[in-house]
């Protein structure tokens, strides 16, 4: 669900409150609390965090530099910038209002930091999760331990893929071995911003990124943000549900002539090395009961999963295995109180389980994946 955005749910605010004029001997303290104490007022969670981000975007004052300043009277803070203080004021005072409706911090500021790397977000997309940094740590520790397991992995291989692992090691530097520089193929499944393939690439030098997603305006945050982070050139967006894009026998038409279908099913198919997805995990039911700032602010269709939420792991496991090969790894994450539904789910669709990771909250998390039963 993190990740992904798989279409647009329109945001409504509430009409701006009237805004008293600020006095300029005011001190930078009485406004962070006189914002704090309107946020509480309006049930928002940690309103002084929110209060502090906010008023060091809009007034300019740097984080180390904000605690020091707290006695210091805004007109001190003015200076010769009166001009570019008070429109940064005036937008603060719009994104306080705009806060108050739960609208989140990250999407009024229009960045969200994903594993250290900031991530342009709107309205379009989910906003990036600190639970799906967990996805990309079960990546690192596969990719790590491919150089102990090279050997292995190439013995077990079918002969038609061997040659892939083989130019895997060739790629890894002998004074400091490691699969990281490899060149590995990753699919990304709901991409949303484009949060998790990113951070990826950008970990991975020679890995290229096919990123799918049904929703057009997110694909375009997702190009934004790849072009950000200098890997565009080794991301290809692609628009449709799930595999359809990347498997066009998916997507056959029963009024088309069967030779184009045919053509279609004959088409050669992309094999990937690592599959990546945070698919709607939401139940139907339960949409509605969630905080305000997701329910009214992120995708509904990068929320729902279906009426027991795991609709989106049976499409993807009933045809991933077109797109992969038998060494291939598959990441999801979910929900809380899902890990046992997912094992179930990836066992009945016949693919072994390979690992189980955990939140920072010490919640079952990723689930990874491969060809064949264990």
């Amino acid at each position: 669900m993190n990740s992904t955005a798989q279409g647009h749910h329109p945001n409504h605010h509430a009409p701006h409150e009237p805004h008293e004029p600020h006095n300029v001997g005011d001190s930078l303290g009485g406004l962070y609390r006189s914002i704090t104490q309107r946020l509480a007022d309006s049930g928002v969670d940690n309103p002084r965090l929110d209060a502090r981000v906010l008023i060091r975007h809009f007034i300019g004052v740097d984080d180390a530099d904000f605690i020091a300043s707290l006695d210091t009277p805004i007109a001190d803070l003015m200076g010769e910038a009166h001009i570019a203080f008070d429109a940064g004021y005036q937008a603060l005072c719009k994104a306080v209002d705009r806060r108050k409706t739960h609208e989140p911090v990250s999407k009024i500021l229009g960045i969200r930091e994903f594993y250290g790397l900031e991530f342009f977000v709107n309205g379009d997309v989910l906003d990036p999760r600190a639970d799906s940094e967990t996805l990309i740590d079960a990546v690192l520790a596969m990719v790590d331990a491919t150089e102990h397991a090279g050997q292995t992995l190439e013995h077990k291989a079918e002969a038609k893929h061997k040659h892939h692992f083989l130019r895997l090691k060739k790629h890894a530097y002998d004074a400091v071995p490691t699969y990281r520089n490899a060149p590995w193929r990753i699919l990304d499944l709901g991409t949303g911003s484009g949060c998790l393939v990113v951070t990826l690439l950008s970990l991975l030098p020679n890995a290229h990124g096919v990123a799918v997603d049904v929703s057009p305006a997110a694909l375009a945050v997702a190009k934004t943000n790849a072009e950000r982070h200098k890997v565009a050139d080794r991301l290809e967006l692609l628009n449709g549900a799930w595999l359809a894009p990347v498997l066009p026998n998916l997507e056959q038409d029963s009024q088309q002539d069967s030779s184009l279908n045919a053509a279609k099913a004959a088409a050669p198919r992309p094999i990937f090395d690592i599959v990546i997805s945070n698919p709607p995990y939401i139940p139907t039911a339960d949409i509605e009961s969630l905080m305000p700032e997701v329910r009214d602010h992120d995708p509904i269709l990068a929320l729902d999963g279906g009426e027991d939420g795991l609709d989106p792991y049976r499409i993807i496991l009933q045809n991933i295995a077109q797109v992969i090969h038998p060494q291939s790894r598959i990441f999801f994450e979910f929900g809380t109180n899902q890990s046992s539904d997912i094992v179930r789910l990836v066992k009945d669709y016949g693919f072994a389980l390979h690992d189980m990771r955990t939140d920072l909250g010490g919640i079952n998390r990723v689930v990874s994946c491969a060809l064949g039963a264990k």
